[in-house]
């Protein structure tokens, strides 16, 4: 996906599990940056520092070190989507586009669900697409963050699969 950016284009991958952090700045494989670098934020939750991150620039070096991150990382812990999307929506400037990928289980995702929306209507709103990779167990709770949001959801199954939020419930339900 990365490799799709057109040159200039501003950019950061953040990861999340139990926290969430910039792709470039800690090493998933060094245990103890990870611990260094660890903040929680639980739903519901006030008065908690979210990180500040930097925005990259596509270029073919950035986007040639961002894959080879990408590649090399280890991405331990949980799924709290609300360290993820809510460190996101706390870049300056706020992006105008999120795409989140999760491996479609869920953690606490109808609270989180709401208390994303809930941040993502102060001030500039960014647009939030949702995509569940190989476990769709958490599709619902996607497409619903996505529609809330004014993005659209989609499922890359276990086979590559690529489909659209609303084929992939036409086939599930149907």
């Amino acid at each position: 996906s990365i490799s799709q950016l057109k040159s200039g284009t501003a950019y950061e991958i953040l990861y999340f599990s139990d926290f969430a952090w910039p792709h470039d700045e800690v090493d998933t494989n060094d245990f103890a940056a990870l611990t260094k670098y660890e903040w929680k934020i639980r739903p519901g939750q006030t008065g908690v520092r979210i990180p500040q991150w930097k925005y990259l620039v596509a270029g073919p070096d950035t986007i040639r070190r961002s894959r080879k991150i990408i590649e090399d990382s280890n991405n331990p812990g949980g799924t709290n989507w609300g360290s993820g999307l809510l460190m996101a929506l706390n870049g300056n400037p706020r992006p105008d586009v999120i795409f989140f990928m999760t491996d479609g289980n869920k953690s606490d995702a109808l609270t989180w669900v709401q208390e994303v929306t809930n941040a993502n209507s102060r001030g500039k709103r960014a647009v939030i697409h949702t995509t569940a990779m190989m476990e769709p167990d958490a599709a619902d709770d996607l497409a619903d963050l996505a529609a809330r949001n004014r993005g659209k959801f989609t499922v890359v199954l276990a086979n590559g699969q690529v489909m659209q939020g609303a084929d992939f419930f036409k086939r599930r339900d149907g």
